[in-house]
Formats: C-alpha cells, structure tokens, sequence
C-alpha cells in the first residue's frame, strides 16, 4: 500500500529565514499541483530593511501629507485592472513611499531652522560681559541642546509589503 501527499505550506523558525534566498512556486508536469521551490543559501542574507517602520506621531497632523495620502488612495483605488488585494497592498506600499519622503523633508527643514536659530543664539551668547541672568541662560541652553539630541517620537508600525 503507498501513500502520497502534498505540502500545503512550509514552516520554518526565524533563525532558518535568514538564509532563504527565493520562494517560488510553478504548474509541475504531469500534475495538479504546483511545484515549489525553496532556494536557500549557506550564509546569512544581508539585513537591508526591518520589518516594521516607524511613523512619527507628529506626521498624522501634516496637513500636505494628508492630502497627498487622500489624492494617492484616490487615484489607486480608482484603478480597476488591478484587483483589491494588489490595490490595497499598493496602496500601502506607495503610503510607506510618501510618508518616507515628507519626514525626510520636514526633518531637514526642522534641522535647518533648529541651525538657524542656535546660531543666532550663539551670537548673542558670545558678548564678552554676561550677566547672571544671561548666564543661566547659557547654561539652560547647554541643556536644552543635551536634551533634544536625544528627542524622538514615533509608533512602530508593522506593515508587511507584498508587490504583486
């Protein structure tokens, strides 16, 4: 008597995942089932990206991001070649993209506005007879700078891309 079956899925602990390089599944000959593949290498994959990103909490109010997110769902759930599954990953791939690009942009203005207006401070800081008051205002300074160097906010947000 024989007996056969069929893999339905694969299960592998985390340590394993790192050394897959491709998944991929195709029509077998001479069957009804597909043929699947699992390509694995002797070393670890390199780790470009995590698996999450962080979203900063102050981006849920940027009124151009916003508007950029509505226009991009506007436009991608408009596209009916593509099912909703593909729409809907897309959709937040493309968000993922946006978000990406508009805190990079108000970072660097953040920075250079910051750059800005410690100079100026600086320059007033820099008169040779400072007054008691001015003095605490120098050292209230120091520590201002101490503690916005190690300032952030942000949620962690685990998304999970898949391009079809």
């Amino acid at each position: 008597m024989s007996s056969k079956s069929r893999i339905d899925l694969f299960l592998m602990s985390p340590f394993l995942l790192q050394f897959v390089i491709n998944v991929d599944h195709q029509l077998a000959p001479f069957s009804d089932h597909h043929l699947i593949s699992l390509s694995l290498q002797a070393t670890k994959k390199s780790k470009g990206t995590r698996g999450y990103w962080k979203l900063n909490n102050t981006l849920l109010k940027d009124t151009t991001l916003i508007e950029n997110i509505k226009s991009l769902a506007e436009d991608i759930f408009a596209l009916k070649d593509l099912g909703h599954g593909s729409r809907w990953e897309f959709f937040k791939y493309k968000v993922r993209v946006v978000v990406i690009k508009r805190a990079k942009e108000l970072m660097h203005l953040k920075n250079h506005r910051e750059k800005e207006m410690m100079s100026k401070f600086d320059s007033f800081l820099k008169k040779d007879n400072l007054s008691e008051e001015e003095e605490s205002i120098q050292v209230f300074t120091t520590r201002i700078r101490t503690a916005l160097h190690g300032s952030g906010k942000g949620c962690i947000c685990k998304v999970k891309s898949k391009m079809y």
